[in-house]
């Protein structure tokens, strides 16, 4: 009884992170449309930022700085100059 509690719960936040009503995962308790649910919340699109409880949480990497990095050192990895190549005739 406890197991169902709690995976009721935890489908019931699994619906709310995908942007659904949270009673979506109260269909996990009925057996045929239990996999109607899954499918449906498998194929469904998230939204890029879910408020839960009053507070935001990001699901998209937001910093700036980080990338700047990563771009600058994948330049010195790969050159962009492109002087070295053999001309075509």
């Amino acid at each position: 009884l406890v197991n169902i509690v709690i995976l009721t719960i935890i489908w019931m936040d699994i619906a709310a992170v995908c942007g659904k009503p949270s009673w979506i995962g109260l269909l996990i308790l009925v057996p045929v449309a239990s996999f109607f649910m899954i499918w449906y919340l498998a194929l469904s699109k998230m939204d890029a930022t879910v408020e839960r409880k009053g507070a935001e949480v990001s699901l998209i990497d937001e910093d700036e700085e980080a990338d700047a990095k990563e771009k600058e050192l994948y330049n010195q990895i790969v050159p962009t100059d492109n002087s070295n190549k053999p001309k075509r005739f």
